[in-house]
């Protein structure tokens, strides 16, 4: 990792962390012998944290049976590794705020980024995974090209080609732009932030197919990249195949599951986006991705009916 580091002249550490009081939470929130009460002292040194950990719990995200009126309530409700996750996608999306991009979409960009977290929410829950754990890191395994073009804003004028290419087109064309793929340097950086290896290390496996089939949690950040790719290529058929392929290898999807998913996931950006405090592009739903489809396909000869049955 370091010596591809070294070649794309990107250094993590020319980046703003995230704030010293949400990475201690995140480090506690991994130690079995941690309370409770020593979580909400962390959480409690910082207002603003503590401010939002209430605001998100409280949320339609989480729809907690009752209100949480203190953030020792939030965290017996939520639990420590809900709380370590809560505060990391926080944490992660202050990190790069308020900067400028000439050339990058950023509220396109978390759209993208949500719909993938969605999604891999709702395939873990197939795959009997962890669907806290499944969401951030679908939330987070893109982020390492929104550092890049911090990095190289002069880069901007790429920023909506790569935004609407297919995944293995975009890791391509990163490596050919900034010497480094996305995953990769999203994974340096979390490791140089401290960031806890079970999201790590998912980050930066992402887009490996040949792994993917042993580890079924990668297996769902892999397909949720894909899912989510649908709604933002050029040309969606080829990609919704692909995705449709990824489903039923390495998770046995079902049609009809993979299609609720795509149906769900524009709700479900909307509340993840008004939990997490995200300023979104307007996402397109599944309906309309469908009929973009339709028209490229009919050129092919190829139905609407003949489309949904090869969902």
């Amino acid at each position: 990792m370091s010596a591809v580091l070294e070649s794309s002249k990107l250094r993590p550490a020319d980046l703003p962390a995230p704030s010293h009081a949400a990475i201690a939470v995140v480090r506690a929130c991994s130690q079995d012998e941690i309370d409770n009460g020593d979580l909400e002292l962390l959480v409690n040194r910082d207002p603003v944290l503590s401010a939002e950990v209430l605001r998100i719990a409280n949320s339609a995200f989480f729809a907690l049976p009752c209100p949480a009126r203190s953030v020792s309530h939030a965290i017996g409700v939520l639990g420590h590794r809900a709380l370590r996750n809560l505060v990391l996608c926080t944490a992660v999306r202050d990190a790069l705020g308020g900067r400028p991009l000439p050339g990058v979409d950023v509220g396109a960009f978390w759209t993208d980024s949500l719909r993938r977290a969605v999604c891999a929410r709702y395939l873990a829950e197939i795959a009997s995974q962890d669907p806290e754990q499944a969401f951030t890191v679908g939330l987070l395994q893109d982020f390492g090209r929104l550092a890049m073009f911090t990095l190289r804003p002069e880069l901007g004028e790429h920023g909506e080609r790569l935004a609407g290419a297919g995944p293995e087109a975009r890791v391509q064309f990163e490596r050919e732009l900034f010497g480094i793929s996305h995953d990769r340097f999203g994974e340096a950086l979390m490791v140089s932030w401290g960031l806890p290896l079970d999201i790590t290390e998912l980050v930066g496996a992402h887009h490996d197919e040949a792994t993917a089939a042993a580890v079924p949690a990668q297996a769902v950040a892999l397909c949720a990249d894909w899912m989510s790719a649908v709604f933002t290529g050029a040309d969606p058929g080829p990609v919704l195949d692909h995705c449709q392929v990824l489903l039923a290898s390495h998770l046995g999807t079902e049609a009809e599951d993979s299609v609720a998913c795509f149906e769900r996931s524009a709700q479900g950006v909307s509340d993840a986006a008004s939990a997490l405090g995200f300023e979104v592009a307007h996402p397109p739903n599944f309906d309309e991705v469908m009929r973009e489809a339709n028209l490229r396909l009919a050129q092919e000869n190829l139905s609407y009916q003949e489309l949904t049955w090869r969902l």
